[in-house]
């Protein structure tokens, strides 16, 4: 942008601000919540709500999150079937069952 043409006149360079992509926050702790906020990404990009490259940028990092998930959930079940085989391995040899 540039001022007025006078003896006082400077140029002034524009900045470029990047607005938000989102202002809405969504809970993405389940795999269902990742699904969802995929399909909103994906609808927003068709319709030019969003660039292109932006939604790929934020594609991956849904992918990356939806692994990092998945990977917690199998955590648990193996940690929890530990549990369970202990306890069975425990009540077969003090219990007698």
């Amino acid at each position: 942008m540039q001022t007025k043409k006078d003896s006082k006149s400077i140029n002034i360079l524009p900045e470029v601000i990047t607005p938000p992509l989102y202002k809405r926050k969504m809970a993405l702790s389940t795999m269902g919540h990742i699904r969802k906020e995929l399909a909103s990404l994906y609808r927003e990009a068709r319709t030019g709500g969003i660039d292109i490259s932006d939604a790929t940028k934020l594609g991956y990092l849904l992918q990356i999150l939806a692994k990092v998930i998945e990977q917690s959930e199998f955590e648990e079940r193996v940690e929890r079937l530990e549990r369970e085989f202990e306890n069975e391995k425990f009540n077969k040899t003090y219990k007698g069952y």
